[in-house]
């Protein structure tokens, strides 16, 4: 059974961006898997570029749900001209149905393993097949940003499949211009590690004094486990292209 939302986003600011929030749950004895998308109520000029780029996200997203070898799970939606819901409905039902599949097999897995270990009383048996973990997905797709050049959209994902623990993954944030509605990817020369290394030194020290900690280059090359089973101190980039702050895109325009 699944519960499903959509609400318009109302704003007195022409400025900003539409969009359409729509939810969804499933539970199953096998997994529970949520969904939370809030994609523009445009379909043309530069917000349905904006929507048509964050449709593609999620569909090769969804469509790879927790595919640990980048194969497809299900085909992707051919119809381009696809309201919200009906998209929405379209990926919660096949990833829904992916990811089930999926989490039945672990579960009859365990299960076979658990029954034919002689070694288990009747009682230990049974306890252990109650205890199998079901899976958990969540995935959402939000507007976290929107100023006068640019609109910003966080894709993130939390999967946990009957291991010690979950995990959080996704795409990260996606700043687009509102100026052509192309996605902006490139905000710091990657090649320029090195020259960066004062910039991310003082910025991840600032990161820590905000939860008290005054940290020394020393102290922070141990946070970061940086040089312990050697002397390189040099701090990698962060995963995700960093998303700029207002202040930055007005002085780059």
């Amino acid at each position: 059974s699944y519960d499903s939302t959509a609400v318009d986003e109302a704003s007195e600011d022409p400025d900003t961006i539409a969009v359409e929030r729509l939810a969804k749950t499933d539970t199953t004895r096998y997994a529970s898997f949520s969904m939370k998308l809030e994609l523009p109520t445009a379909t043309e000029g530069v917000e349905g570029v904006i929507r048509k780029q964050l449709c593609d996200i999620v569909a090769e997203r969804l469509s790879h749900v927790l595919s640990y070898e980048g194969s497809r799970k299900f085909s992707v939606l051919k119809d381009k001209d696809a309201d919200n819901k009906t998209f929405v409905d379209y990926y919660f039902t096949h990833a829904a149905k992916a990811i089930n599949a999926d989490a039945k097999g672990d579960y009859d897995e365990r299960a076979h393993w658990y029954n034919s270990d002689e070694s288990l009383t009747d009682e230990q048996r049974k306890e252990n097949l109650s205890t199998i973990p079901s899976w958990d997905y969540d995935y959402k797709l939000v507007k976290v940003a929107d100023t006068l050049n640019y609109v910003v959209f966080l894709s993130q994902d939390y999967s946990y499949t009957g291991g010690a623990h979950g995990g959080v993954g996704g795409d990260g944030d996606l700043t687009f211009s509102k100026l052509d509605g192309k996605m902006i990817e490139h905000f710091v020369d990657t090649t320029k590690v090195e020259a960066l290394q004062p910039l991310l030194r003082e910025g991840l020290k600032s990161y820590f004094a905000e939860n008290g900690e005054k940290l020394t280059d020393e102290e922070l090359y141990g946070q970061l486990q940086l040089g312990i089973s050697g002397n390189e101190r040099t701090i990698p980039l962060p995963m995700y292209q960093i998303a700029r702050s207002e202040e930055r895109f007005s002085r780059a325009e």
